[in-house]
């Protein structure tokens, strides 16, 4: 039997092993998702920086994300035996209570209105419909939005300032203890960091004349809207302004279309301020 057949046998009893583990187990599905989406977002976070970056770059993201692990962990701790779980803790409990209306076909009510609050309920209700509800396994999902959206801010400033240092920068919006600890809990953080964070890199490509960048530019601010609609528009306002008065480094339709936006920006950011 070749080596190569070897591997695929042994890959395939993996799976089976971890099928019947997470069906006997629902908690260790839980966990298995949450480390396995974790495992897909480095693996693509490595590819894109050793693409654009280099493989030191991706190297170093490992290690970020692994000190992310740790500080999620801490915090979970932190939340759950020193301060009575906080607000990670209303938003595992108003999670369950949701996903166990939505499995019974029920409707579920929020604590609070919608926008805000009732977003992050809404949203861990729906990962606890899929996962077994596990306020660990949440820390970790909502963990990894908030390091991919630091990593979208890494990009969106490679974008806008090509020049700068990358690891340096890289330590910066990734590595710095407060982006790593804060983006950790089941919080609007975390959903805030993915959300600005993919905006960020879609007005980066606006400004340097990649007109495709609206597109994401627009997703990333109508979720944030749902989370905190001031920080949106405050986004919005500033990335409107750079791009009316900003330098000039486009021609064309892709000028004219960059001022378009940016003036629905402005123009949207001043009627959210009034």
């Amino acid at each position: 039997m070749g080596l190569a057949k070897q591997r695929q046998i042994i890959g395939a009893g993996m799976v089976v092993v971890v099928g019947l583990a997470v069906l006997a187990v629902p908690v260790l599905g839980s966990l298995l998702v949450a480390i396995a989406l974790w495992a897909a977002a480095v693996l693509a976070m490595r590819s894109r920086a050793s693409r654009h970056d280099g493989n030191a770059l991706a190297r170093l993201i490992t290690w970020l994300a692994l000190a992310k692990v740790v500080a999620t962990l801490a915090a979970y701790c932190a939340f759950r035996f020193l301060y009575g779980g906080g607000d990670a803790s209303f938003y595992d409990a108003s999670g369950r209570r949701i996903a166990q209306a939505w499995a019974s076909g029920q409707h579920a009510k929020t604590e609070y209105p919608f926008p805000g609050t009732a977003t992050i309920e809404y949203l861990t209700g729906g990962l606890y419909l899929v996962v077994k509800p596990l306020a660990v396994s949440g820390y970790l999902l909502f963990s990894v939005a908030g390091f991919a959206g630091a990593y979208l801010w890494y990009r969106a400033i490679r974008i806008g300032a090509p020049d700068l240092e990358p690891r340096r920068l890289a330590l910066l919006t990734l590595g710095l203890p407060t982006v790593l600890f804060w983006t950790s809990p089941i919080s609007k953080d975390a959903v805030l960091m993915l959300a600005l964070g993919a905006a960020a890199v879609g007005g980066s490509q606006l400004l340097t004349g990649r007109v495709r960048g609206a597109l994401l530019l627009f997703v990333g601010l109508g979720f944030a809207l749902t989370v905190r609609p001031h920080l949106a528009a405050m986004f919005a306002g500033s990335l409107g302004l750079a791009a009316l008065f900003g330098r000039e480094n486009r021609r064309g339709r892709r000028r004219v279309m960059t001022k378009l936006v940016a003036g629905v920006l402005t123009i949207g950011a001043a009627l959210f301020a009034i």
